[in-house]
């Protein structure tokens, strides 16, 4: 009987330890994938930050001014990064890239993959439709002839950013009728 008791408590034991050993075996797992769960939504939780950070940093990469020539009733914003501006004159947009070009040189420009734009010494006039491609695009590149040098400017200026810039500047530039307005009275 005694052998018995050992044999029934020696099962009992076993089972417990083997639920035990089990559940601990679950236990880590389900550990082990709650750790990999946290590993994901902390990646995930870090690439939206990142892009974030990101958006507002190409933000803060471009100048904006405005301001009001009272005298011919013009209202003017420039918004500039490196060596391109972008610049609204009352309806009008234009941009500009580089700065003491040689005479009569030729300026390109490239935003990601698509078609080249080409004018004279850096000058974009009705540059809507560059504008609609900066604001959709990633980066744009640029090659000009500087006066007095050998070698074309060649650059590469991301765009990240650039359509919460150009927001700010649409922002800025319909409060200097109220602006304006003041002035006058």
């Amino acid at each position: 009987m005694l052998n018995n008791t050992y044999i029934f408590f020696g099962v009992i034991l076993g089972l417990t330890i083997a639920n035990v050993a089990g559940a601990a075996t679950t236990s880590m797992n389900n550990d082990r994938l709650s750790y990999l769960i946290q590993r994901v939504d902390y990646q995930r939780t870090n690439d939206s930050l990142e892009k974030s950070e990101n958006q507002l940093l190409g933000r803060a990469s471009w100048n904006i001014q405005c301001w009001v020539k009272s005298s011919e009733g013009t209202k003017i914003c420039t918004m500039r990064k490196n060596h391109i501006t972008v610049m609204r004159m009352n309806d009008n947009y234009s941009l500009s890239v580089g700065m003491k070009h040689e005479k009569n040189s030729i300026t390109l420009l490239k935003v990601d993959n698509n078609s080249i734009w080409q004018t004279r010494e850096g000058l974009y006039r009705d540059a809507q439709t560059i504008i609609d491609q900066f604001k959709r695009g990633f980066e744009v590149k640029t090659e000009f002839n500087a006066f007095n040098t050998a070698k074309p400017v060649v650059n590469e200026v991301s765009l990240i950013g650039f359509s919460d810039a150009f927001n700010d500047m649409q922002q800025q530039y319909n409060k200097l009728d109220h602006l304006d307005s003041q002035r006058r009275f």
